[in-house]
């Protein structure tokens, strides 16, 4: 995957401005919790945390569907590629 400016620009606009500082990484496969149920995806955007919002990690899941929102305390780990 080629990332550029218009695509970081497209996310932005899509998701809100990037944080400038995370624990994990765009492009990263974590494994994370939501709802009780713990799940693995690839994190596709971060967003930048504001005063009405903490920074959230954007989250394609491995089964597809929607990308889902997670809090950095929701994520449980990176996973390892063999």
């Amino acid at each position: 995957m080629t990332i550029n400016q218009n695509s970081n620009e497209a996310m932005a606009a899509l998701y809100g401005p990037a944080a400038a500082h995370s624990e994990y990484s765009r492009f990263t496969k974590i494994t994370y919790r939501e709802d009780g149920t713990r799940k693995q995806g690839m994190i596709i955007w971060i967003t930048e945390a504001t005063k009405d919002s903490p920074m959230l990690y954007v989250i394609e899941p491995s089964g597809g569907g929607f990308p889902e929102w997670i809090a950095g305390s929701d994520i449980t780990g990176a996973v390892e590629e063999a």
